[in-house]
This record gives C-alpha cells, sequence and structure tokens, in this order.
C-alpha cells in the first residue's frame, strides 16, 4: 500500500515539476484530497450574507471549546457576539457579547484566554482587553488604546500592541497580570519619538500604530507604522531596559497577499527563527533580514500554527473552476525550509485559520479583505486527520 501511495505522489509531483501550469495554478488531479465535515456558520444570524464580518479571523480552543473570532473595525460592524462550537456536545453556542468592532485574534496567556478589543465603541480613552470565565469579563485599562493588534507575554509581562490617538505610545504593557497598563517609551537615536507629526492638511495623524509583536530568541521586538499621508514610516524595534529601541527599518522586500488588514497573516518563532506568513512565507533569524520561502506556484499562505512540535503552514490555491484548494503543509526540513503537503480540501471560498485538537483540524473559511462575492463565508470545517 505504501509502495502504491508513493508512485501517485510521485506521479502527481512529475506532472506539476514537468508540465507546470501557465498563468495561474490549475490543479486537475488531488492525490492528498480528503473529505471535511461542515460544522455551519455561526455569524449567519449576526451578518449578511457575502459580509465581511462573518470572517473568521482567528481561532482557538480553549476549555474543549473551539472559539471563533469576527466583525469587522474597517468597517465598524461591532459589537461582536462569541460563538464557539462545544467540542463535547457538537453544538454552537454563544458566549456573549463584547462591545469592541472586531474579534482579530486569540490568545492563550497565564493559561487564560484572552481577546486584544480591535476598536471598542466607548470613548477612545481607554482600550479593552476581554478574557474568558464561562463569560466575557472586561478590562478597560489600556490608555489611549484605539485599537490592540497584538497580546504577547514576556519575561512574566503582557505586551499590547496599540493604534493611538495622537501624542500617544503605541505600546502599553503590564507587570501585574493584566489588571493594570502603561504605555511604553519608543525611543530612535536614544531620543523619545515624535508621535504627533502634522498629515499633509496640517493635521496630526492618528495612523500611529504598532501591529505585531515578535518574540525571537528571548528578544522582543515590535513593527512600528507612522502614515502621515506624507510618508509612511516602517520600522522595528526592540525592547531592552524599559523601552523600545530602533533596530532597523522594515525590510523592503516583502510583499504581501493579505487576507486580514494587518500586513502579517500568522507568525511563529520555530526553530530559533521567526516565520511570517503576510500571503507570501518569509523567514528570518535576526528580524532584520527577510528570506522568502517558496512554497508552491502563484499560492498564499494565511495561517501558520506549531503543533506537537512541528510547523504547518496554511496554503491556499485556486482550483481551475475558481474555487480555493486549502493545502495544510508541514515543515520537514528546517535548513533548507522545505515543505510537504499533509493533506488538502477544496472548497468555494478560502481558509483564513486553522487549528488542531484531538486529531481534528478546524478551519475557519472567510473572503476577509479579498472582497470576493462568497456566501459561505464564515464557515467552519473539520477534518479528522492526526498530526
Amino acid at each position: 500500500m505504501k509502495l502504491i501511495i508513493l508512485i501517485i505522489e510521485f506521479l502527481y509531483i512529475l506532472s506539476t515539476t514537468i508540465f507546470p501550469s501557465i498563468g495561474k495554478t490549475i490543479v486537475t488531479y488531488i492525490p492528498n484530497e480528503v473529505n471535511y465535515q461542515n460544522l455551519g456558520i455561526p455569524l449567519s444570524s449576526r451578518y449578511p450574507d457575502d459580509s465581511v464580518s462573518r470572517s473568521p479571523w482567528d481561532m482557538e480552543v480553549y476549555d474543549n471549546k473551539l472559539f471563533i473570532g469576527g466583525g469587522d473595525y474597517d468597517n465598524n460592524t461591532g459589537p461582536v457576539p462569541v460563538y464557539y462550537y462545544d467540542l463535547s456536545t457538537d453544538r454552537w453556542e454563544n458566549s456573549g457579547t463584547v462591545p469592541d468592532e472586531q474579534i482579530e485574534m486569540y490568545q492563550i496567556i497565564n493559561d487564560k484566554l484572552m481577546i486584544p478589543g480591535c476598536d471598542p465603541q466607548d470613548n477612545w480613552d481607554y482600550g479593552n482587553i476581554y478574557t474568558y470565565n464561562n463569560g466575557w469579563n472586561t478590562n478597560r485599562a489600556i490608555p489611549g488604546g484605539i485599537h490592540q493588534f497584538d497580546l504577547v507575554e514576556y519575561h512574566n509581562m503582557i505586551f499590547v500592541a496599540l493604534g493611538v490617538v495622537p501624542g500617544e505610545y503605541p505600546i502599553a504593557v503590564s507587570d501585574d497580570n493584566g489588571a493594570s497598563y502603561h504605555q511604553v517609551i519608543m525611543c530612535k537615536n536614544n531620543v523619545p519619538i515624535d508621535t504627533n507629526i502634522p498629515n499633509v492638511e496640517g493635521v496630526t495623524s492618528a495612523q500611529n500604530r504598532v501591529y505585531d509583536l515578535f518574540v525571537l530568541n528571548d528578544s522582543l521586538y515590535a513593527y512600528y507604522c507612522n502614515n502621515t499621508n506624507i510618508t509612511t514610516t516602517l520600522e522595528i524595534y526592540k525592547y531592552h531596559n524599559g523601552a523600545f529601541h530602533y533596530y532597523c527599518d522594515f525590510p523592503d522586500n516583502i510583499k504581501t497577499k493579505r487576507t486580514a488588514y494587518r500586513i502579517f497573516n500568522a507568525k511563529v518563532e520555530f526553530n530559533s527563527c521567526q516565520y511570517v506568513a503576510t500571503g507570501r512565507l518569509y523567514v528570518t533569524k535576526d528580524m532584520k533580514s527577510f528570506q522568502e520561502i517558496e512554497i508552491a506556484k502563484d499560492s498564499a499562505v494565511t495561517d501558520l500554527k506549531i503543533i506537537n512540535n512541528k510547523l504547518y503552514a496554511l496554503v491556499l490555491l485556486r482550483a481551475e473552476n475558481g474555487d480555493y484548494i486549502i493545502s495544510l503543509r508541514e515543515l520537514t526540513n528546517p535548513e533548507n525550509n522545505a515543505f510537504r503537503e499533509r493533506f488538502r480540501i477544496t472548497f468555494p471560498c478560502p481558509a483564513l485559520c486553522f487549528t488542531y485538537h484531538n486529531g481534528y483540524v478546524y478551519f475557519g473559511m472567510g473572503h476577509g479583505i479579498l472582497r470576493d462575492s462568497c456566501k459561505t463565508c464564515g464557515t467552519i470545517l473539520s477534518v479528522r486527520f492526526r498530526l
């Protein structure tokens, strides 16, 4: 049996390398196709068909429940109900509603499931973080936090990446397990950066943001963006002695095929390297030099996960009929960044995220910011496959 499978896989590889498709990836034979179960569209009662707000921006398993993101902070479609799929009863349940415009991500910190609020419906004096405890507890404690884009734990502190009003710093930190937060100074050439730079109309810019925080080899980095309508500053800052200091300009060789509003669809630290997905896939050892990894021709990478000490990438291709081929691939050789396909499924809209639990892979399907018309946006799928 193994010999037959190897022969099939060899013939498939031969067909795609010696006779590659032209223009776009067209797949007519799929050796690793598997069946999936459709778990439904949990946000169908909240948002209409084709709505970006149905997009499951992230998903996380916690307390034997599969939690799903949603909403849209660009179009302001909150508040967002927080649905989860109960893995013990196979039913969708509503765990409550958060008064923010979007649930962009989940993080588990200190064994607690947390949501960084992406855009509070209350005033902008403070930003929200929500913690799950058989319901959602609101901690409105982040000064100037219009947007909470990222949330990481580092050296027993909780750091939050922010979008802030003028005059505020776009990173906050808590050293009391999330009870309170204060902003962290950002410096360039040992001088605090100016967050009050006016735009071309003379109005102070509000596009002062840190979208992502990275932990790499026990160092903490921040991706900083300041858009003044005159110039756009993209830089990397590194945390040292209680402040973030300019580290380098953000590399200009990074290209995107984004499905989310942020430049990074996903990021993980693995094998002393940082892997980042922008639609394309990159790897860096120092946050300065980024190497692109070619997984498949005309593909897009939308999510990354470490499962059982292995790195997996969620890869999208297009079938001949226009459907999306969702391919789950495993890093098999970190030395040359070689990935192998574990399985694939085909669906009318792309997969934005995935996760794994007890022998099942779960996919969140949605068009995100691709703006494709797709009535299946918001669908959650499961595949029985042990990784």
